[in-house]
């Protein structure tokens, strides 16, 4: 303990800070980085500590050339890897390399790089792993074709993370709405109800959903019929009476009835 506290706290030139770290002993290199500042080359020996840890924690410290980057992103251990994929400004070149990656962890900590490059984040957005998709629904940094892409993933906890942006198109929103799924559906009715264009035999089947947010989908749909138009203008829940009260093929006698609602959002 005292060995490691002089290495950590004492004075000591650049030669001795070097000698510690080329020691590769756990408890030499781990009380080097308790320092708060550390040479480049006493750090870029760090680097090639066979610590995990100790590797890990110079990797991040450590200020990489692009070709030192493109060296470490071909590392035989995946964690070094994902430490790469995971690194701020990351050259688009390097970022096509990890997302080709063999092993999946390191393309999900790719996915979730808020430096994503459009044309990486295209490539991963169709990636078989469901975490890797996952991993670039939660960027929120993600936008373009990627997201389009992703509106159309074979899975719904994909599908239902993306209904949750708040910058989705009307293209977007209906690619999500593509295959009907309920799920998917509530959380577009959450994200933001009048903002969502939904297919007239899927509003016809929400008139009467035991959900009030599916409710209020199917009353913006102007394909509804007037029947099913009066039963949502009697809804209990004004969030669906709210729905239809902005619906453009409204007929001008449920309009005049929603005019004097009891909520006053739907008469006004």
């Amino acid at each position: 303990l005292l060995r490691a506290e002089t290495i950590a706290t004492a004075e000591a030139n650049d030669s001795a800070l070097l000698a510690w770290a080329d020691s590769d002993q756990f408890v030499a290199q781990t009380a080097l980085l308790l320092r708060s500042k550390l040479p480049g080359e006493v750090l870029e020996s760090l680097c090639f500590s066979t610590h995990p840890v100790v590797q890990r924690h110079a990797l991040e410290r450590h200020h990489l050339s692009t070709d030192e980057t493109l060296g470490w992103s071909q590392s035989e251990q995946p964690s070094v890897r994902v430490l790469i994929a995971e690194r701020p400004g990351l050259p688009p070149g390097i970022q096509r390399l990890l997302a080709g990656d063999a092993i999946a962890d390191v393309r999900r900590a790719l996915a979730g790089n808020a430096d994503l490059h459009e044309a990486v984040a295209g490539q991963l957005a169709e990636d078989l792993d469901p975490a890797v998709q996952t991993a670039l629904a939660l960027n929120t940094s993600l936008l373009g074709d990627a997201l389009s892409v992703l509106c159309q993933s074979p899975s719904v906890v994909v599908r239902k993370l993306v209904a949750t942006r708040p910058e989705l198109t009307i293209e977007q929103v209906a690619l999500l709405l593509g295959d009907g799924n309920e799920e998917v559906a509530y959380h577009l009715a959450r994200n933001d109800v009048l903002e969502c264009e939904v297919p007239p035999e899927m509003a016809r089947s929400w008139v009467t959903h035991r959900l009030p947010s599916l409710r209020a989908l199917a009353a913006s749909s102007a394909d509804l019929a007037e029947p099913a138009m009066a039963s949502l203008a009697r809804d209990p829940a004004p969030m669906v009476r709210r729905a239809l009260a902005w619906n453009p093929g409204l007929p001008d006698s449920l309009r005049a009835q929603l005019a004097e609602d009891v909520d006053y959002l739907v008469a006004q």
